[in-house]
């Protein structure tokens, strides 16, 4: 068995070099130590790497972040000990406790954040139809002028309520700009569909915060984005033509897929 640090050890070790590394070497040196055999991981260090990088990122943590949403944050440590289950349940070490299954010509993951192109020139952006348009959704979009749209079938479903929608156009020869808030199962959502009225070649970036994974999906022929963060939200980004579409969701990783693949 590889020698455990004691409490004094760990002090020391805080005080020297390790605090000195960027969160990013501190992250190669879990992934690094997580790929020994099960029997010789050292969880102590793994807790110590862990304590440096969370006072590290507590230490550089902005005032607000894109979406000013709070709740219980995600303990990567417990993501870690999950893969170290894994390893003990298989024997070998089959995956990264951490996914980012995006490819780095859409998104890319940067310090904690993903970065993403916000003309998505490297995703598929074009709708195979547009099936929910007969829809009452639809339909007080249209009345903001935005149409056609493609949205979550689950957007739709009875137990989803519009509880707010305004728009945000300043110009409307320019583009169409609506904000909608909805009650899903109890639980928040809410939608930004920009409109423009032609491509103005806008280049530019999202940053999603803080996230946990990322995932993209097909649907309705497009490549959709879902991104879990550490507050509790999950983020959709997609893009038909020139119909770009911001979706967040107080829910877990699996119910933002779901909603996701309804995209019609």
């Amino acid at each position: 068995m590889p020698k455990k640090f004691c409490e004094n050890e760990l002090i020391d070790a805080i005080d020297s070099k390790l605090i000195e590394l960027t969160k990013e070497e501190i992250k190669m040196l879990i992934e690094k130590e997580l790929s020994k055999e099960a029997d010789q991981i050292d969880m102590d260090y793994i807790d110590l790497c862990y304590d440096v990088l969370e006072a590290k990122q507590a230490e550089n943590a902005p005032q607000e972040s894109k979406r000013v949403k709070l709740s219980a944050r995600r303990s990567v440590r417990a993501i870690f000990i999950a893969a170290v289950i894994v390893i003990f349940s298989m024997s070998t070490l089959t995956a990264s406790a951490f996914v980012f299954g995006i490819p780095d010509m859409i998104a890319q993951y940067i310090d904690g954040n993903a970065e993403v192109d916000y003309n998505l020139a490297n995703a598929s952006t074009a709708a195979d139809g547009y099936a929910l348009t007969d829809t009452d959704l639809a339909e007080r979009l249209a009345e903001f002028g935005i149409s056609p749209v493609t949205l979550p079938e689950e957007m739709v479903k009875s137990y989803c309520k519009l509880t707010k929608i305004e728009s945000r156009t300043v110009y409307e020869s320019w583009a169409n700009i609506v904000f909608a808030n909805f009650e899903y199962h109890g639980m928040y959502v809410d939608i930004r569909i920009e409109q423009f009225t032609k491509d103005f070649g806008i280049e530019a970036e999202i940053t999603v915060a803080d996230i946990v994974s990322a995932q993209m999906v097909k649907a309705n022929g497009m490549d959709i984005l879902v991104f879990e963060q550490e507050n509790g939200w999950c983020s959709i980004i997609y893009k038909d033509g020139l119909t770009h579409y911001d979706i967040g969701l107080r829910c877990d990783f699996k119910t933002a897929i779901k909603f996701a693949k309804s995209i019609k």
